[in-house]
């Protein structure tokens, strides 16, 4: 299998961001690459699941689409133990 192809990126920031960073990275043994490399997945993730949660609501308001409350759906299924 081939690996897959990296891109070198480069940013600036404040000291007391990469002092920070600096620490996390030697207190679990990661890389700074990899601490920012994860953190970024994750703000991506975040971003498109805020995406997609904003088109399912722009597309249930557009419909018309009902809701249900929390409490009224834990009383109809016996969730309030």
């Amino acid at each position: 299998m081939k690996a897959a192809a990296e891109s070198i990126i480069s940013i600036k920031i404040d000291k007391n961001l990469g002092g920070s960073l600096e620490k996390f990275s030697k207190k679990h043994d990661r890389s700074k690459s990899y601490i920012l490399r994860k953190a970024l997945e994750s703000y991506l993730e975040d971003q498109r699941d805020l995406e997609e949660g904003i088109k399912a609501l722009i597309e249930h308001k557009r419909t018309g689409g009902k809701t249900i409350s929390l409490e009224k759906i834990i009383t109809k299924y016996g969730l309030d133990d």
